[in-house]
C-alpha cells in the first residue's frame, strides 16, 4: 500500500476564503520591523562560514547558500527560487496559524526573533537536502525547504510552518515533545493528533492539496488520534472548525496539544458534556461518508484518488447471526474504541420507502457502554441526506428511503457515558473495544440481499478465491491462503504456505508472509517485512521487520521481532443476543431523546448548526432507560414562523462571503423564504444551499429541496459570495417567513 507522498492524495476543504487574504508586511534586503533574523544568520554559520544570502519579511528571514547565487531569483533552475513570493506566502500561512487560528501565541522562539527559512541544496554540504521540514531548535524557530518544495510544494511547506508553530506552543524552547517513532509533528508519544492538526493547518492554507486520507479510510474503527491514522485524522478537526470555529481548533492546540486524549480536551474547551460530545462525534462519522464539509467538492476529488483496492469493500464486513430475520453483528475484533465508530452498508429493499435499525451493544465488553447511531442516504449525485441521531445502549434509528438513493449507511460511534483515561502509547490493546449487534427492517446488510452478486474488483484486482478478499492481479497468493472479504493483499505482495490475511488488514506491496502467519484486524504488513512460522501480527500493528514468531498487536514504530506472547489475549466471545430480544415491529423505543444531525453541505459554506433531515419526523421525548445516554437538549424554540441571520463571516479586498442562519419558530416549516435589501454596491456572486432572486436591491432567498423542512426550533444555513466597490460590507437585516 504505501502512503502517498504528502500532498498528492486526499482530501481538501477549509475555509476557501482565507485564500483571498492578503497579508500586508515589509520586504527588504535589510532587516525590517521589530522582529530581529540576527540568531537565523548565526545559525547557517554553520553550513558556510557566513557566506550566506538573505532576505527577510516580517516575520521571516529566507536565507541560502552559494550555490544558488547572490540572486535566488536569477539563479540557474534547480535552484531558482522568487524569494518575494515565498515570503509573501509564508506571511500568509502565518497570519492565518496564529491570527486567525491562533494555534500559538507570538511567545518564545517568535516573541523577538524572525523564523529561519533555510533553503536545503544550495549549500556545500550536500547532505543537506531536506524537502520541506519544521521544528525549534535551541530557541531557533527553523524551516528547512529545498528549493523545488518551495515552487510545487506549497502545502508541504504549509504543512511544515505548522509544525514549527505547533512546536512553539507546546514546547517554545525545543525539541518538540516525542510524538512517537515515524512523525514529524509535535504531541503525545503514540498519538497522531500532531499530525492531524499539522495536516489540517495545511490544507486551510493550501486547499489544493491535503492531507492523506489512505492511513484513516480503514481504521475508523480506532480511537481517534490513534498513531495509525497520522494525517488521516483531520477531518475530525474540520467537523470542528465547521461546528464551533477556527478558534476553537486553534485553543484545541494551545490548551490539549500534550494531553493523551486531544478528544477530551476538545469536550473541555467546546464546553461539552460528555453526551453531547458523542453527538459530535456520530455527526463527524455521518460526514465522512461523502466527506460532507466545507469544501465538499474539492475534497471529494482527492478522496477519490485513494487506492481504490482500500475502499472496495467501504466500511466494516458484519456477520450474519440469524440473515433471514436481518440480524446481524459487528465483529469483535473491529467494533468501534472509544471515539471511534463503525460504517456499515444496507441494500433497501426493493419497494421499502423507509430504513429502521435497531442497534444494541454488548454493554459487558466495555465501560460505561453506550453507542450513538445515525443513518445516512446518498443518492445518485453523492448529496447526502441524514437521519436523527439516537444514544444509549439500545436505540433505534430510522430514515425514509426514495428511488434517488443509491446507498444507505448505518454509522454507530462507541460513545460511552464517561470518559476514560487513555494511553496513546498503548495502543489497541489499551483501548477498549464496543461491539454491537443490529436488526435491519427495509433493508439487507450489504452482501446478504437475495441475488447479490459481487461487483468487479476495482483497480485491476481479483476477488481471491480462498476468503473473497482483494488481491492485486501481480501479487502472489496460493490458493491454500485465506484472504478475508475485506482483506487487502496489495501488488508484488507474496503470501504463501497456510497464511491467513483476516478483518481489514493490509500486506503492501514487496511485503513476504508465508508458513502459518496470521495477519488480521487493522494491520498493515509494510514492504520490507517478511513473515513467517506461526507470527501473529493484528491490532493496530504496522509491521516492517522479519519475524517468524510471536504476537504483535500495538502500533509502534520502534518495536522489533521479540517472539513475545503478544499484549492482549484474543477478543472475549460474546453470546448473539437473542433476536426475539431485537424486535422491531411493536417494541418500544428505548433510545433517549434523539438528536437533529448535520444538513449536507453541497457546496462550499460554513456549518455552525446542525439540522434534522426533511424526512425525519421527531418523536416525542421519551423517558430514558437506566442504561441510556441522553442527547443535548433541543434549543428552545423561538416564535411561530421562522427567524434569519445573515453574518458576514469574511472579506477580501473587493470581496465578501455571507451564512445565513434560519431557525423555525415553535411549528414544523415545509419551506421558508429569507429576504433583505442589497446595500447597492453589493452584488452577489454565488449562492449554496439556497435559490437567490435579485431586483434591485431586494433580495429573496427561498429554500431547497433538501433543507426545506425544519422541525420545531431547528436551524439550517445558507451562503453566498459576493463583491462590493464601496466601504467594507455590512451584514443588512433579514426576514424568514414561511414560503407555503
Amino acid at each position: 500500500m504505501g502512503r502517498f507522498r504528502r500532498g498528492t492524495v486526499a482530501a481538501a476543504v477549509v475555509v476557501p476564503f482565507l485564500l483571498g487574504v492578503l497579508i500586508a508586511y515589509a520586504l527588504d534586503d535589510a532587516r525590517t520591523g521589530p522582529k530581529s533574523g540576527d540568531r537565523a544568520h548565526a545559525w547557517v554559520e554553520r553550513l558556510d562560514e557566513g557566506a550566506a544570502s538573505s532576505r527577510e519579511s516580517e516575520n521571516f528571514v529566507l536565507l541560502w547558500g552559494p550555490r544558488a547565487g547572490g540572486d535566488l531569483a536569477e539563479a540557474s533552475e534547480y535552484y531558482r527560487v522568487d524569494p518575494v513570493e515565498l515570503l509573501d506566502r509564508l506571511e500568509r500561512y502565518y497570519a492565518l496559524y496564529v491570527g486567525t487560528v491562533g494555534v500559538t501565541e507570538p511567545v518564545g522562539p517568535i516573541a523577538e526573533d524572525k523564523i529561519a527559512v533555510v533553503l536545503t541544496r544550495t549549500w556545500d554540504d550536500l547532505a543537506y537536502d531536506a524537502w520541506a521540514e519544521g521544528r525549534v531548535e535551541g530557541g531557533l524557530a527553523l524551516l528547512e525547504i529545498a528549493p523545488e518544495a518551495a515552487r510545487t510544494g506549497a502545502w508541504d511547506v504549509a504543512r511544515a510552518l505548522a509544525v514549527v508553530l505547533q512546536s512553539v506552543a507546546v514546547a517554545p524552547d525545543g525539541p518538540a515533545p516525542d510524538a512517537g517513532p515515524g512523525t514529524t509533528a509535535p504531541g503525545v508519544r503514540g498519538s497522531s493528533f500532531g499530525e492531524a492538526m499539522a495536516s489540517f493547518l495545511a490544507t486551510a492554507a493550501e486547499p489544493s492539496d491535503a492531507g492523506d486520507l489512505t492511513s484513516f479510510v480503514r481504521a475508523e474503527n480506532l480511537r481517534w488520534s490513534s498513531g495509525r491514522h497520522l494525517d488521516g485524522g483531520w477531518t475530525l478537526l474540520q467537523h470542528v472548525a465547521d461546528r464551533d470555529g477556527l478558534a476553537t481548533v486553534g485553543r484545541l492546540w494551545r490548551e490539549g496539544g500534550t494531553e493523551p486524549d486531544p478528544v477530551a480536551a476538545y469536550a473541555r474547551v467546546a464546553g461539552l458534556t460528555q453526551e453531547e460530545l458523542g453527538a459530535r462525534l456520530a455527526e463527524h462519522a455521518l460526514r465522512n461518508v461523502t466527506w460532507d464539509y466545507s469544501t465538499q467538492p474539492d475534497l471529494r476529488r482527492y478522496a477519490a484518488a485513494v487506492d481504490p483496492a482500500l475502499t472496495a469493500e467501504p466500511g466494516t464486513a458484519v456477520e450474519a447471526v440469524d440473515a433471514t430475520a436481518h440480524h446481524y453483528r459487528v465483529p469483535s475484533a473491529l467494533a468501534p474504541a472509544e471515539n471511534g465508530y463503525a460504517l456499515v452498508r444496507l441494500s433497501p429493499e426493493e419497494g421499502a420507502t423507509a430504513v429502521r435499525v435497531r442497534v444494541r451493544g454488548h454493554t459487558e465488553a466495555g465501560p460505561d457502554a453506550a453507542w450513538t447511531a445515525g443513518l445516512v442516504a446518498v443518492d445518485v449525485d453523492g448529496a447526502a441526506r441524514y437521519g436523527e441521531l439516537a444514544g444509549g445502549t439500545d436505540v433505534t434509528v430510522e430514515l425514509t428511503t426514495g428511488p434517488d438513493d443509491a446507498q444507505v449507511y448505518l454509522v454507530v460511534a462507541a460513545t460511552p457515558t464517561r470518559a476514560h483515561d487513555f494511553d496513546p502509547a498503548a495502543g489497541y490493546p489499551g483501548s477498549a473495544r464496543y461491539p454491537f449487534e443490529l436488526r435491519v427492517a427495509g433493508a439487507d446488510a450489504w452482501g446478504f440481499e437475495p441475488g447479490f452478486v459481487r461487483p468487479a474488483a476495482p483497480g485491476g484486482g481479483r476477488w481471491h478465491t480462498n476468503g473473497g478478499g482483494w488481491v492485486g492481479e501481480f501479487a502472489t497468493v496460493d490458493p491454500g491462503v485465506y484472504v478475508g472479504p475485506q482483506a487487502v493483499v496489495q501488488d508484488w505482495a507474496q503470501v504463501t504456505g497456510s497464511a491467513r490475511v483476516e478483518g481489514r488488514a493490509v500486506v503492501d506491496s514487496g511485503a513476504v508472509v508465508g508458513g502459518a502467519a496470521v495477519v488480521r484486524d487493522n494491520a498493515v504488513v509494510r514492504s520490507r517485512a517478511v513473515l513467517g512460522g506461526d507470527v501473529v501480527v493484528g491490532g493496530d500493528a504496522e509491521i516492517s521487520w522479519t519475524c517468524s514468531s510471536g504476537v504483535y498487536l500495538r502500533f509502534d514504530r520502534a518495536q522489533t521481532c521479540d517472539g513475545g506472547a503478544g499484549e492482549l489475549p484474543a477478543e472475549p466471545a460474546l453470546v448473539p443476543f437473542p433476536t426475539a430480544d431485537l424486535a422491531l415491529d411493536g417494541a418500544p423505543d428505548p433510545s433517549p431523546t434523539p438528536t437533529p444531525t448535520p444538513t449536507p453541505t453541497p457546496t462550499p459554506t460554513p456549518t455552525p448548526t446542525p439540522t434534522p433531515t426533511p424526512t425525519a419526523t421527531p418523536r416525542p421525548t421519551p423517558t430514558p432507560s437506566p442504561s441510556g445516554v441522553g442527547l443535548p437538549e433541543p434549543i428552545p424554540a423561538p416564535v411561530a414562523g421562522c427567524t434569519a441571520v445573515l453574518s458576514i463571516v469574511n472579506q477580501w479586498p473587493g470581496g465578501y462571503q455571507a451564512l445565513v442562519t434560519v431557525t423555525a419558530g415553535t411549528e414544523p416549516l415545509t419551506s421558508w423564504r429569507v429576504s433583505w435589501a442589497q446595500p447597492s454596491d453589493q452584488s452577489v456572486a454565488e449562492a449554496w444551499g439556497a435559490r437567490l432572486r435579485q431586483n434591485g436591491t431586494s433580495t429573496e432567498a427561498d429554500s431547497v429541496g433538501w433543507n426545506s423542512a425544519l422541525a420545531p426550533g431547528a436551524s439550517t444555513t445558507f451562503g453566498f459570495s459576493g463583491s462590493y466597490t464601496g466601504a467594507a460590507p455590512v451584514a443588512p437585516a433579514a426576514a424568514c417567513t414561511r414560503s407555503r
